[in-house]
């Protein structure tokens, strides 16, 4: 008895799974790392906030200064890879010490970093603006 084969078409498709692959690859990669740098952006913007309580906690206590301020923010981002910070320090809107602020007063800390600064990305130079955390507490 003769058997007859019959090729096998599977195999015939090697070269366009390749093609398709990458075609599509790219857009996976762009995707997946664009994944990765908006939940770094969240974690930054979340460390910031805390950053920002801290300090303002810190100035809302009695006999602080802004130096005593930006001590507590800085051992806050001990650590933390966020490099580039500025600190904004007001009373009642005002940018005076903290030490000169009354009882009752608004104490609120601002805390911005570039975006720039933050990103796990290589070669993204091309993004702007800023992250910030705020916080706003009375006096004590």
């Amino acid at each position: 008895m003769l058997v007859r084969r019959i090729p096998c078409r599977a195999n015939e498709r090697h070269g366009a799974s390749l093609v398709e692959f990458c075609l599509v690859i790219p857009l996976y990669f762009v995707i997946f790392f664009g994944m990765i740098d908006i939940a770094r952006g969240f974690m930054v913007k979340a460390l910031l906030d805390n950053a920002a309580r801290v300090g303002c906690r810190t100035g809302s206590l009695q006999g602080k200064s802004n130096a005593d301020v930006l001590a507590s923010i800085k051992s806050t981002f001990a650590g933390q890879g966020i490099n580039g910070t500025t600190a904004t320090i007001t009373v009642n809107g005002n940018a005076v010490d903290v030490s000169a602020a009354l009882s009752g007063d608004i104490v609120r800390v601002v805390i911005t970093v570039p975006v720039g600064k933050v990103t796990w990305l290589p070669g993204t130079g091309f993004l702007t603006g800023s992250l910030t955390g705020t916080y706003s507490v009375p006096r004590a």
